[in-house]
């Protein structure tokens, strides 16, 4: 995969290191009903890191977004 050149990790070119988990992937954009439009830059076993172009970066936890439906394709 390419880097996304929006997120830290690939400003640094650091590598990817975690695994797509679930319908979320590194780099995918993705919308919350109050944060806005973000891109996911971050995935671990439990939870997820969104930089929010309004509000920053956000950490959550993977079964609550999923569970809840926070998150829509960008």
């Amino acid at each position: 995969r390419a880097p996304c050149d929006h997120c830290d990790n690939c400003r640094a070119g650091l590598p990817e290191e975690a695994p797509a988990t679930g319908p979320y992937e590194i780099g995918a954009p993705v919308v919350h009903k109050e944060f806005g439009a973000g891109m996911v830059t971050d995935l671990e076993e439990d939870r997820l890191t969104v930089l929010f172009d309004d509000v920053g970066y956000r950490m959550l936890s993977l079964e609550v977004v999923v569970e809840q439906g926070l998150l829509t394709g960008g």
